[in-house]
């Protein structure tokens, strides 16, 4: 599975991730508990079987034109397995 992800500035990261901390030292459910190395503070724009030929210059190019903000394209990942946000989160 391929997506397309926007990642937190490090200062949001850090902020997102006290909540989560918050929210588990309250008794609450939280992402927090997902130890798994890829389980960070995301927003999924969308998620696809295989991205077509020429997909990242056009998605850097629409994050480019659409995008009220600087944003850097890291490149494509490819996710295996469950998403952290189905897994018991």
């Amino acid at each position: 599975m391929r997506t397309v992800e926007l990642l937190c500035s490090p200062e949001l990261d850090e902020a997102v991730r006290a909540a989560w901390d918050r929210l588990v030292a309250a008794g609450l459910p939280s992402l927090a508990r997902n130890t798994h190395p890829t389980n960070r503070p995301h927003l999924t724009l969308a998620s696809v079987d295989e991205f077509p030929a020429g997909a990242e210059q056009r998605l850097a190019d629409l994050c480019d034109a659409a995008l009220p903000l600087p944003a850097r394209l890291d490149g494509a990942g490819i996710s295996h397995g469950t998403s952290p946000h189905t897994a018991g989160g």
